[in-house]
């Protein structure tokens, strides 16, 4: 199954950086595909209410970076965002992107799994009040079923992170999310039938060891027959 993982910060290697690639590692554990995109890194122009995307022309008027999300948005199984909290909210970045889903809302509007992990340093969870508001408003309105959240306080810098739990919170809930996959064999004719083949030189072999041991013995098989 397909996640898509929306991350929000402008560092490469800032707090929530630990946070990403354990759940990116706990999800692959699981059997799923994460695909990441990284909003502060791409060009995403912010919305402009211009109501284009809902009338006739039925498509953002922006061509960018927004482009490579939309399939996989609609595609997803499951969304997660990851963000550090920037004066009370969501960064500008990961909340631009989070507005253009407005021209593809009639697509995703359904029933994903969704989880957010938010990464600050404050002690309380005043500051993240906001940014958790936002989502919880966004995911109700889609129609979306909230798996976890993740407040990974106390978080000023990376080591801060490091020497906490969350980064195991972040592993558990990748593996979560979506559940495990069970591993099925793969499939394949030329597969199937080697194995029909198999099976019935086997039987074979079966067959002619039983008759065998039945005439060393003397013993008449009533109405039994056996082919190769």
């Amino acid at each position: 199954m397909k996640i898509l993982l929306i991350t929000g910060s402008p560092h490469k290697q800032g707090t929530t950086a630990v946070l990403a690639a354990e759940f990116i590692r706990g999800a692959h554990e699981a059997g799923h595909d994460v695909i990441r995109f990284d909003a502060a890194l791409k060009d995403v122009h912010p919305c402009i209410a211009c109501e284009k995307c809902h009338s006739a022309v039925s498509a953002c008027v922006f061509r960018d970076d927004f482009d490579e999300l939309r399939d996989e948005m609609i595609a997803a199984d499951a969304v997660v965002f990851l963000t550090p909290i920037y004066y009370y909210g969501m960064t500008a970045q990961i909340k631009t992107v989070i507005d253009r889903f407005y021209a593809i809302e009639a697509e995703i509007h359904n029933n994903k799994k969704t989880a957010l992990m938010m990464a600050f340093a404050d002690t309380t969870m005043e500051s993240a009040q906001g940014a958790m508001a936002s989502y919880y408003g966004m995911v109700d309105y889609l129609g979306w079923e909230i798996v976890d959240v993740i407040a990974a306080g106390k978080s000023r810098t990376p080591e801060d992170v490091l020497n906490s739990d969350f980064p195991k919170q972040a592993y558990e809930l990748g593996k979560k999310i979506l559940g495990v996959v069970k591993d099925e064999p793969e499939f394949s004719a030329a597969t199937s039938l080697n194995d029909l083949v198999a099976r019935l030189a086997n039987f074979s072999q079966i067959a002619e060891e039983a008759i065998k041991e039945t005439e060393e013995k003397d013993v008449f098989l009533d109405g039994m027959d056996f082919f190769e």
